[in-house]
């Protein structure tokens, strides 16, 4: 695949859309709604704790300790979900979704980080379950 000021812009774009063909799902590729590069902030599973996550393109540029050189292909989109990897149509179809800015996403993976670590009782730290608000502690300042 040619690089993007070798395509058209309409050319470009559908060599993308056909780059993301088996993430998409039918209903969003009519819809116009292809996944695109941000922060945010979703539930994994209904009654559960938001959880941040974005979507971003890799580099396309290769570094050698001598020299670099453009790669002659367009990177599909990656997406993280509480900073492990998740298909892209996982993420983008969730029905619950915030966008947020580049910083509350680092201040929430940070707190994130510091729940799996130092509180893993913590619903936020244990984003796969539902928060069940009979057994979650009560915050003492």
């Amino acid at each position: 695949m040619a690089i993007a000021h070798d395509l058209g812009l309409a050319a470009f774009h559908q060599a993308w859309k056909d780059g993301l063909a088996e993430t998409l799902t039918e209903a969003q590729a009519r819809a116009g709604d292809p996944p695109r590069p941000g922060c945010w902030m979703i539930r994994l599973v209904r009654g559960g704790p938001e959880v941040p996550a974005r979507i971003y393109r890799p580099c396309p540029i290769e570094m050698h300790p001598d020299h670099w050189e453009p790669l002659d292909r367009v990177f599909c989109l990656v997406a993280e979900v509480g900073g492990r990897e998740q298909p892209v149509a996982r993420m983008w179809n969730q029905r619950d979704r915030r966008e947020i800015t580049l910083a509350d996403f680092d201040f929430e993976m940070r707190d994130l980080e510091w729940a799996r670590r130092w509180a893993p009782q913590e619903p936020k730290a244990n984003p796969y379950r539902k928060v069940d608000h009979n057994k979650t502690a009560i915050p003492s300042f």
